[in-house]
């Protein structure tokens, strides 16, 4: 009969520990951000981007085997005190492997964010110009750009992929094999 008693009387203090430390951890903003997270290297705005036309063939083991699928991203923002502002275009070609159009499509940049020669855009199909524009117009890319590794990932509903969210992307599944990427990440 003793041991349940040393159980709650345990349980008692262990219960009681994470109160007594919860006012330390309430003083404790974390660290600074720095007043000026906004402004690049030079002191002035900070300005991403990404621009670029490439794409890849489809590996065998794909659903769409010997198919060249590219794209053209023209996205930029600017960081300011209130806020990032995000604008831009992009495109997207999906050619089938006997060179007819299977899809093309272009939208506008909702998102882009930037950080070494990584960026993810994401953005919104606005017209269709093969194929119709999917119910859910939402699409995510990732690129890896700046050198001879370029890479892609994408995401959205015409691929699968619902519930696309802003500013977030895939992982960068897809080498480039034609083009180039550049990403200009303002010191970031």
């Amino acid at each position: 009969m003793k041991r349940p008693l040393l159980i709650a009387g345990a349980a008692s203090v262990l219960a009681a520990v994470p109160l007594a430390a919860a006012p330390a951890l309430a003083r404790d903003p974390g660290p600074a951000i720095p007043q000026a997270a906004h402004q690049g290297r030079d002191g002035r705005e900070a300005r991403q981007s990404v621009r670029g036309t490439a794409g890849y063939v489809s590996p065998p083991e794909s659903g769409y085997p010997g198919d060249r699928i590219q794209f053209r991203f023209d996205a930029r923002n600017v960081f300011k005190p209130d806020g990032v502002k995000s604008s831009g275009t992009f495109r997207v070609w999906h050619f089938t492997k006997d060179g007819r159009t299977g899809a093309e499509f272009t939208g506008r940049v909702t998102c882009l964010l930037a950080s070494g020669d990584h960026a993810t855009v994401t953005g919104k199909i606005t017209r269709a110009v093969v194929g119709t524009v999917p119910k859910d117009p939402r699409v995510a890319f990732t690129v890896v750009g700046n050198g001879s590794a370029n890479r892609i990932g994408y995401a959205g509903g015409q691929w699968g992929w619902p519930d696309v969210a802003d500013c977030l992307g895939p992982v960068p599944f897809a080498p480039i094999g034609f083009g180039r990427f550049a990403v200009d990440p303002a010191g970031m």
